[in-house]
């Protein structure tokens, strides 16, 4: 999620249109620090698949918090969010918020996360419901941590017939105690060795390749099997490819965003829009010696537009010299 953040907000951005537009959205830009704004807008999106955020402050609605919104029958605009407040539940006015979706899909009132295959849960034909990926994913995780500690260091249980109960508890057993890996001793007494061991047909690889190739689609994502699977470098690419596709997708969404939402609440209109990338911005500066030059007479108007043309790299239209049309001796 940080890292699809990052290369979301670490791009540049700029205006176009008219100059007055434009000073509107930089100074709110400014006062409101769009990059925060366009962080929190990314993280809900791609977590939740919704983003609430407020017109007076700019600040993001605590999604936990919300119960659920109401919508017109009629029209299915959303007319206010029902909040939960310390066990009370608070309506807020749609209007003093903007709500949009990262996947909307058959008009629902939620939209949908980038995750959403992995936190919902599924029901089988027979009505059976199983837990969510993720959660199956965390659990086998927990799991396998549990067999690795107890096989790594397992249960040893010796036996050592015909001895006395206190010979073992004072001689044998602090012998065998004090022994460390590697260390070897001798008895006069045979003892018995048993062990927990792993069964070599208890094999997990099958399984973790199953959770990694759901969880790599589940998050839209290859980068956990590049953690995997490391010397695998045309999946690195792969990876790489699948994953800026995603990102330049978000950025398409949150332009659209901006043009069609952001710009015209703060302008008035749609003369400014939001681009990604680094802006052209030409700045003539006309040469003070070359305009000295001019106003002296010593170079022709004509002659300074061939000096900006091949020095300065300025491409300037020449104007075609009139030409006087005799009469025709008819006339």
């Amino acid at each position: 999620t940080d890292t699809v953040v990052a290369q979301v907000i670490s791009r540049d951005w700029f205006y176009e249109g008219k100059k007055k537009d434009i000073k509107l959205m930089e100074e709110w830009e400014e006062q409101f620090n769009l990059s925060r704004i366009l962080e929190n807008l990314v993280r809900n999106w791609i977590i939740t698949g919704n983003h609430i955020i407020g017109l007076s402050d700019w600040q993001p609605v605590q999604l936990s918090s919300i119960d659920g919104l109401i919508r017109n029958p009629e029209t299915a605009e959303v007319e206010s969010f029902v909040q939960n407040l310390g066990g009370e539940q608070v309506l807020l006015d749609a209007k003093d918020f903007m709500f949009n979706h990262f996947i909307e899909s058959d008009r629902q009132a939620w939209g949908l996360s980038m995750y959403h295959s992995l936190f919902t849960p599924f029901t089988d034909l027979d009505g059976k419901t199983a837990d969510p990926i993720i959660e199956v994913y965390r659990q086998m995780e927990a799991d396998m941590g549990k067999i690795i500690h107890k096989y790594a260091s397992p249960r040893v249980i010796y036996t050592v017939d015909g001895v006395q109960k206190d010979v073992i508890r004072d001689d044998i057993a602090p012998l065998l105690s004090s022994m460390k890996a590697g260390d070897r001793t001798i008895l006069n007494q045979n003892i018995e060795l048993q062990s927990e061991t792993v069964d070599p047909r208890a094999r997990f690889e099958g399984f973790v390749e199953q959770l990694n190739q759901e969880v790599e689609s589940g998050l839209q994502s290859s980068s956990s099997r590049l953690i995997t699977r490391p010397s695998a470098m045309a999946d690195a690419a792969t990876a790489i490819s699948q994953d800026d596709d995603r990102v330049l997708g978000i950025m398409e969404k949150i332009r659209r965003w901006m043009n069609g939402t952001i710009v015209p609440h703060i302008t008035g209109t749609k003369e400014v829009e939001f681009k990604w990338g680094a802006s052209d911005k030409m700045e003539l500066e006309f040469p003070t010696g070359l305009r000295d030059a001019i106003q002296l007479g010593i170079v022709s108007p004509e002659q300074a537009k061939e000096i900006l043309s091949t020095s300065q790299g300025w491409k300037i239209p020449h104007e075609p010299k009139s030409v006087d049309t005799p009469l025709d001796p008819r006339l």
